[in-house]
């Protein structure tokens, strides 16, 4: 074999039964097609496992997320609507310090180690996982001794100094949270997804068993202790799910081993906080409105009501009201993201038409699927909030479950604005503009904060839902401005606006009417469920007849596309 003089020469002895047509070059390598074959294989197999792990991983956040959002309606019942308020007062400093602490980190690191990873640098990548664990106990231990210190001053703040002793419940948890972070980093730079799966649902489900159970056994020594063991469930959850990450941290018998960097741990506190802030810049925006929220509502309302009646209130709209409303949207934003992926990749391969196109679909799906939960919740107010709160919400001195309803019709449309606007944004993060929703975001956030000031002083409880919903109105519509710049997205006013909403009227005329008619003579529950489930079938119906899915982004769906292929809607 005739080798130029700058190659590195290759001696192949002879064998049997070997032609040339049985080598493939690979660069300067040349290997036997069945090795080849063999290494491509290994390849298909680990981008399979990790598109399932992904899988699994967003299956299992959005379980997680529904179980956090159904956890609120059992305590109700137990807690009622004062004490869903007093529970409800912790939760935006926590989420608050936690994003602080431990924010962008996860993906970070999980970004760092992918890389280090990749090129053999096992060491560097230990080193990383190290200081990434030590900075965020640190800070995490730096919040909770924050949280201990200044209890009794932050209830006090909100409006309520009842609060105060479940600040002293929920503070371990952030140094939990803060390690849960480290290593669902770690897990995910090795494109394991599935500890961080298993994690999520652990903890979602010790904090429903141990949070009622403590809120129940807790509730006969007063409202302040029922509530002080419903959060000290979450506090346990997150224990629970921090010994189970690191048990399967040390039960991996390939994981990088944790190795101090002596002498460049400035260097590497560098590296991964460099890439780590701006990420968590952009996911503290809400946080801090929410934590504004909770000290605005409680302290404007207490001008009108004493301080019992307005945490109700309080309760009434970020617990009952906005858990029931928060499902749907968790749904629809799973179902309409699932095009992310496939957006991403055609931008990587510089298919533009397929990007318009897909990002054209990702809204008009998540319209169509928001539209019927809208009309839902805005028609079947009342009845969703007796059947899901009946025995939790009394009727004393305000009467809860009419001003619950009340909140759920005025802040049903939500649904549309969040999802659209969720969709939207990680629409144009998918493609690069990652500060584009952020500051978009930002913009509602502050109309959010200045509303919230007039009209809770004008509206009571009532300017709440309003605020919020101008919130997302205007951040949703700065988003459609924005992508509309730089996605040419095919808006049809037929098929994105006129047909939909034809279809979602009929709708719920049929909702109503069904409804009223069966419940002559049924029970409420039994007639709300038959009137949800025809008005879904003949929505699934228009939308069939009508087209307003085109037979392209019918395929452009998979689960769609196997049901069409099923059914034979695709034949000729």
């Amino acid at each position: 074999m005739d080798f130029s003089p700058n190659k590195k020469t290759i001696v192949i002895k002879a064998a049997p039964n070997i032609k040339k047509a049985d080598f493939e070059t690979a660069g300067e390598a040349v290997l036997p097609k069945n090795q080849a074959i063999t290494q491509e294989k290994a390849v298909q197999e680990k981008k399979t496992t990790f598109i399932y792990g992904a899988a699994v991983l967003g299956v299992c956040s959005f379980l997680a997320k529904v179980m956090g959002a159904v956890f609120r309606i059992p305590l109700t019942h137990i807690l009622g609507a004062e004490g869903v308020g007093l529970y409800q007062m912790v939760f935006p400093l926590y989420a608050l310090l936690l994003t602080i602490s431990s924010g962008g980190l996860p993906s970070a690191l999980s970004r760092i180690i992918a890389e280090n990873t990749a090129k053999g640098q096992k060491e560097m990548a230990r080193k990383t996982l190290t200081t990434a664990l030590i900075t965020l106990t640190g800070f995490g231990a730096v919040c909770a001794l924050i949280i201990l210190i200044f209890h009794r001053l932050i209830a006090a703040a909100q409006g309520n100094a009842s609060a105060a002793l479940s600040y002293i419940a929920i503070a371990p948890s952030i140094v939990f949270v803060a390690v849960i972070s480290a290593f669902r980093g770690y897990f995910q730079g090795k494109q394991n997804m599935f500890p961080s799966a298993l994690s999520q649902i652990i903890e979602q489900f010790v904090k429903m068993a141990a949070g009622l159970a403590l809120a129940y056994a807790l509730k006969d020594y007063g409202l302040t202790m029922g509530v002080f063991g419903a959060v000290l469930g979450v506090t346990l959850s997150e224990l629970a799910a921090m010994i189970v990450i690191i048990w399967q941290y040390y039960n991996d018998k390939d994981r990088l081993k944790l190795f101090y960097p002596k002498g460049e741990f400035k260097k590497y506190v560098k590296l991964i906080y460099a890439i780590s802030i701006p990420m968590t810049i952009s996911s503290i925006i809400m946080p801090i409105t929410q934590l504004i929220d909770s000290v605005l509502v409680i302290n404007i309302l207490s001008k009108t009501f004493s301080t019992a009646v307005s945490t109700t209130l309080f309760g009434l709209f970020s617990g009952a009201v906005s858990s029931i409303v928060n499902m749907p949207v968790v749904l629809l934003i799973s179902i309409s993201i699932a095009l992310i992926p496939s957006i991403v990749a055609s931008k990587a391969k510089g298919h533009i038409s397929s990007v318009e196109a897909k990002s054209s679909l990702a809204l008009k799906l998540t319209i169509l699927l928001a539209l019927p939960c809208f009309i839902g919740l805005l028609i079947f107010a009342r009845p969703i909030i007796d059947f899901l709160y009946g025995g939790g919400l009394k009727a004393g001195e305000i009467d809860e479950p009419a001003v619950a309803a009340r909140l759920l019709s005025i802040y049903s449309i939500s649904v549309v604005f969040v999802s659209v606007l969720s969709v939207t944004s990680s629409v144009l993060q998918s493609l690069g503009y990652n500060f584009v929703p952020v500051k978009n975001l930002l913009i509602g956030a502050c109309l959010k904060i200045i509303l919230n000031i007039v009209l809770l002083n004008f509206l009571g409880i009532y300017g709440a839902p309003i605020s919020s919903l101008v919130c997302y109105a205007a951040a949703m519509t700065l988003n459609l401005i924005s992508l509309k710049k730089r996605v040419k997205i095919r808006f049809e006013i037929t098929n994105y606006i006129l047909k939909p909403i034809i279809a979602v009227g009929l709708m719920g005329l049929c909702a109503y009417y069904t409804y009223k008619l069966f419940n002559y003579a049924l029970d409420y529950r039994l007639s709300l469920l038959i009137a949800i489930a025809l008005s879904a079938a003949v929505f699934l119906g228009l939308c069939l007849v009508m087209n307003i899915l085109t037979e392209q982004e019918i395929a452009d769906i998979p689960i769609l596309k196997k049901l069409a292929n099923k059914k034979g809607y695709f034949a000729k």
